[in-house]
Protein backbone atom coordinates (compact mmCIF):
# COMPACT_ATOMS: atom_id res chain seq x y z
CA UNK A 1 0.00 0.00 0.00
CA UNK A 2 1.40 3.39 -0.99
CA UNK A 3 1.31 6.31 1.43
CA UNK A 4 0.20 9.72 0.19
CA UNK A 5 2.84 12.33 0.91
CA UNK A 6 1.54 15.28 2.94
CA UNK A 7 1.67 18.62 1.09
CA UNK A 8 3.49 21.24 3.11
CA UNK A 9 3.50 24.81 1.80
CA UNK A 10 6.42 27.25 1.82
CA UNK A 11 5.97 30.97 1.22
CA UNK A 12 9.33 31.35 -0.56
CA UNK A 13 9.78 34.78 1.05
CA UNK A 14 12.93 34.32 3.13
CA UNK A 15 16.31 35.74 2.13
CA UNK A 16 15.06 37.66 -0.91
CA UNK A 17 16.24 41.02 -2.14
CA UNK A 18 13.50 43.64 -2.42
CA UNK A 19 12.88 43.19 -6.16
CA UNK A 20 12.45 39.42 -5.84
CA UNK A 21 10.42 39.75 -2.64
CA UNK A 22 8.07 42.13 -4.46
CA UNK A 23 7.71 39.74 -7.42
CA UNK A 24 6.80 36.89 -5.07
CA UNK A 25 4.12 38.95 -3.31
CA UNK A 26 2.66 40.08 -6.63
CA UNK A 27 2.54 36.45 -7.77
CA UNK A 28 0.74 35.44 -4.57
CA UNK A 29 -1.77 38.29 -4.93
CA UNK A 30 -2.32 37.37 -8.59
CA UNK A 31 -3.14 33.84 -7.47
CA UNK A 32 -5.90 35.18 -5.24
CA UNK A 33 -7.18 37.38 -8.05
CA UNK A 34 -7.42 34.44 -10.43
CA UNK A 35 -8.75 31.88 -7.95
CA UNK A 36 -9.73 33.61 -4.71
CA UNK A 37 -9.96 31.80 -1.39
CA UNK A 38 -12.82 33.07 0.77
CA UNK A 39 -12.18 34.41 4.26
CA UNK A 40 -8.47 35.31 4.00
CA UNK A 41 -7.42 37.68 6.78
CA UNK A 42 -5.90 40.15 6.13
CA UNK A 43 -7.57 40.54 2.77
CA UNK A 44 -5.57 40.61 -0.48
CA UNK A 45 -6.46 44.30 -0.74
CA UNK A 46 -4.88 44.91 2.67
CA UNK A 47 -1.71 43.04 1.65
CA UNK A 48 -1.60 45.12 -1.55
CA UNK A 49 -1.78 48.28 0.58
CA UNK A 50 1.13 47.01 2.68
CA UNK A 51 3.09 46.33 -0.51
CA UNK A 52 2.37 49.87 -1.75
CA UNK A 53 3.64 51.21 1.59
CA UNK A 54 6.77 49.10 1.20
CA UNK A 55 7.34 50.59 -2.27
CA UNK A 56 7.15 54.08 -0.71
CA UNK A 57 9.64 53.11 2.00
CA UNK A 58 12.13 51.79 -0.56
CA UNK A 59 11.66 54.88 -2.75
CA UNK A 60 12.34 57.12 0.25
CA UNK A 61 15.41 55.04 1.06
CA UNK A 62 16.75 55.49 -2.47
CA UNK A 63 16.20 59.23 -2.17
CA UNK A 64 18.08 59.25 1.15
CA UNK A 65 20.93 57.31 -0.44
CA UNK A 66 21.23 59.80 -3.30
CA UNK A 67 21.05 62.69 -0.87
CA UNK A 68 23.79 61.13 1.27
CA UNK A 69 26.02 60.71 -1.78
CA UNK A 70 25.37 64.31 -2.84
CA UNK A 71 26.04 65.57 0.69
CA UNK A 72 29.32 63.66 0.88
CA UNK A 73 30.48 65.03 -2.48
CA UNK A 74 29.51 68.56 -1.46
CA UNK A 75 31.28 68.16 1.89
CA UNK A 76 34.49 66.92 0.26
CA UNK A 77 34.45 69.70 -2.33
CA UNK A 78 33.86 72.44 0.23
CA UNK A 79 36.50 71.19 2.69
CA UNK A 80 39.02 70.99 -0.17
CA UNK A 81 38.22 74.58 -1.19
CA UNK A 82 38.60 75.91 2.36
CA UNK A 83 41.81 73.90 2.91
CA UNK A 84 43.32 75.33 -0.27
CA UNK A 85 42.29 78.86 0.69
CA UNK A 86 44.06 78.57 4.04
CA UNK A 87 47.09 76.61 2.81
CA UNK A 88 47.75 78.36 -0.51
CA UNK A 89 46.45 81.87 0.13
CA UNK A 90 46.72 82.60 3.83
CA UNK A 91 49.66 80.55 5.05
CA UNK A 92 52.42 82.35 3.04
CA UNK A 93 51.28 85.69 4.45
CA UNK A 94 50.97 84.32 8.00
CA UNK A 95 54.46 82.80 7.62
CA UNK A 96 55.84 86.26 6.86
CA UNK A 97 53.85 87.93 9.63
CA UNK A 98 55.09 85.44 12.24
CA UNK A 99 58.72 86.45 11.61
CA UNK A 100 59.91 83.26 13.32
CA UNK A 101 57.72 83.72 16.43
CA UNK A 102 56.17 80.35 17.41
CA UNK A 103 53.70 81.93 19.82
CA UNK A 104 52.36 84.19 17.09
CA UNK A 105 51.85 81.12 14.91
CA UNK A 106 49.94 79.42 17.72
CA UNK A 107 47.86 82.54 18.31
CA UNK A 108 46.83 82.58 14.66
CA UNK A 109 45.86 78.90 14.86
CA UNK A 110 48.78 77.46 12.86
CA UNK A 111 51.29 74.75 13.67
CA UNK A 112 55.06 74.90 13.37
CA UNK A 113 56.89 71.96 11.81
CA UNK A 114 58.83 69.85 14.34
CA UNK A 115 57.79 72.25 17.14
CA UNK A 116 53.99 72.42 17.55
CA UNK A 117 51.34 70.18 15.97
CA UNK A 118 48.18 71.70 17.40
CA UNK A 119 47.55 68.89 19.93
CA UNK A 120 50.62 69.09 22.13
CA UNK A 121 48.94 71.14 24.82
CA UNK A 122 45.72 69.11 25.09
CA UNK A 123 46.13 65.39 24.34
CA UNK A 124 42.92 63.64 23.40
CA UNK A 125 41.38 61.35 25.97
CA UNK A 126 38.22 59.32 26.52
CA UNK A 127 37.22 62.09 28.92
CA UNK A 128 37.61 65.05 26.53
CA UNK A 129 36.75 63.54 23.14
CA UNK A 130 34.28 61.09 21.64
CA UNK A 131 33.58 59.09 18.45
CA UNK A 132 31.99 61.10 15.63
CA UNK A 133 30.02 59.57 12.75
CA UNK A 134 31.15 61.07 9.44
CA UNK A 135 29.23 58.92 6.97
CA UNK A 136 26.81 56.00 6.62
CA UNK A 137 26.97 53.89 3.46
CA UNK A 138 23.51 52.67 2.39
CA UNK A 139 24.65 51.17 -0.93
CA UNK A 140 23.87 47.55 0.00
CA UNK A 141 20.36 46.26 0.70
CA UNK A 142 19.74 45.58 4.42
CA UNK A 143 23.28 46.63 5.24
CA UNK A 144 24.88 49.82 6.57
CA UNK A 145 28.55 50.67 6.98
CA UNK A 146 29.22 53.44 9.50
CA UNK A 147 32.43 55.52 9.35
CA UNK A 148 33.83 57.29 12.39
CA UNK A 149 36.65 59.57 13.51
CA UNK A 150 37.61 61.14 16.80
CA UNK A 151 35.77 64.45 17.12
CA UNK A 152 38.93 66.29 18.14
CA UNK A 153 41.68 64.78 16.01
CA UNK A 154 39.36 63.97 13.06
CA UNK A 155 41.20 60.70 12.39
CA UNK A 156 40.35 57.06 13.05
CA UNK A 157 42.93 56.48 15.79
CA UNK A 158 41.46 56.02 19.25
CA UNK A 159 42.82 57.95 22.27
CA UNK A 160 45.86 56.49 24.02
CA UNK A 161 43.82 55.84 27.17
CA UNK A 162 41.15 53.88 25.25
CA UNK A 163 41.17 50.11 24.99
CA UNK A 164 38.74 49.98 22.05
CA UNK A 165 35.84 51.66 20.27
CA UNK A 166 32.50 49.85 20.64
CA UNK A 167 29.23 50.20 18.69
CA UNK A 168 25.62 49.91 19.87
CA UNK A 169 22.19 50.07 18.21
CA UNK A 170 18.58 50.46 19.25
CA UNK A 171 15.21 50.92 17.59
CA UNK A 172 14.04 53.05 20.54
CA UNK A 173 15.44 56.58 20.73
CA UNK A 174 14.72 56.65 24.47
CA UNK A 175 17.50 54.07 25.01
CA UNK A 176 20.27 56.11 23.36
CA UNK A 177 21.50 57.61 26.64
CA UNK A 178 22.34 54.21 28.14
CA UNK A 179 24.27 51.63 26.12
CA UNK A 180 23.25 48.95 28.64
CA UNK A 181 19.74 49.19 27.16
CA UNK A 182 21.04 48.92 23.59
CA UNK A 183 22.22 46.00 21.46
CA UNK A 184 25.99 45.62 21.28
CA UNK A 185 27.17 45.47 17.65
CA UNK A 186 30.84 44.88 18.34
CA UNK A 187 34.18 46.57 18.01
CA UNK A 188 34.84 49.32 15.48
CA UNK A 189 38.07 48.63 13.59
CA UNK A 190 39.97 51.11 11.44
CA UNK A 191 37.19 53.67 11.81
CA UNK A 192 34.30 51.64 10.39
CA UNK A 193 31.81 48.91 11.18
CA UNK A 194 29.21 47.15 9.01
CA UNK A 195 25.76 46.34 10.38
CA UNK A 196 23.44 43.73 8.80
CA UNK A 197 19.65 43.62 9.16
CA UNK A 198 16.81 41.13 8.67
CA UNK A 199 14.20 41.61 5.95
CA UNK A 200 11.48 42.31 8.52
CA UNK A 201 13.49 45.34 9.68
CA UNK A 202 13.25 47.00 6.26
CA UNK A 203 12.04 50.61 6.55
CA UNK A 204 12.66 50.88 10.30
CA UNK A 205 14.75 53.63 11.87
CA UNK A 206 17.79 52.51 13.83
CA UNK A 207 19.80 54.63 16.28
CA UNK A 208 23.55 54.23 16.71
CA UNK A 209 25.72 55.18 19.69
CA UNK A 210 29.49 54.69 19.94
CA UNK A 211 31.83 54.90 22.90
CA UNK A 212 35.52 54.51 23.71
CA UNK A 213 36.15 51.83 26.34
CA UNK A 214 38.72 53.23 28.80
CA UNK A 215 41.76 51.23 29.86
CA UNK A 216 41.02 52.47 33.37
CA UNK A 217 37.64 51.06 34.44
CA UNK A 218 37.23 53.91 36.93
CA UNK A 219 37.10 56.51 34.14
CA UNK A 220 33.78 57.56 32.59
CA UNK A 221 33.95 58.02 28.79
CA UNK A 222 31.79 60.35 26.69
CA UNK A 223 29.09 58.77 24.55
CA UNK A 224 28.85 59.81 20.91
CA UNK A 225 25.90 61.84 19.71
CA UNK A 226 23.13 59.37 18.71
CA UNK A 227 22.77 59.03 14.96
CA UNK A 228 19.58 57.86 13.23
CA UNK A 229 19.52 55.87 9.98
CA UNK A 230 16.73 54.30 7.91
CA UNK A 231 17.10 50.65 6.90
CA UNK A 232 16.75 50.22 3.13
Amino acid sequence: MSLEKKLILTALLVGLKYSNFRKRIIAILKGQEDAPIAGLTPTPASVQTDLDDLDDIVANGEALKLQQIANTEAYNAKTKKIRNEITDEWMPKVQTACAGDVEKAKGWGFGVKDVYNGHSQSPVSVTNSYPLVTDIDYNNHLQQTIYLVNNTTEDVNIPDDAESLQAYETFDQANTTDVKKMMHLGRVKHGKITNHFHSEELGKEVWYVFVYVPKDENVSPILSTPVKATII
